[in-house]
């Protein structure tokens, strides 16, 4: 019985070291494919935070001296 649960703890242990290498090798790998999406996805709404904000400027009058409250109240 104990040759069973030091093999049963040893196999952990040594399954333990060998799952914690493999996720450090793959971490970096890991965190590109999970960060990699969430960051073009950030600058394609900031691209289009610029344009439409682009497009809202170019649709205002470019007048300084404008002033709506003469004409509607």
């Amino acid at each position: 019985m104990a040759l069973i649960s030091t093999l049963t703890g040893t196999a952990a242990a040594l399954t333990a070291i060998a799952a914690s290498s493999v996720f450090i090798t793959l971490a970096p790998l890991l965190a590109l494919f999970l960060l990699y999406p969430l960051a073009t996805a950030a600058a394609g709404r900031a691209i289009g935070y610029f344009f439409d904000r682009q497009e809202q400027l170019a649709a205002r009058p470019d007048l300084p001296y404008y002033n709506p409250k003469p004409y509607f109240g």
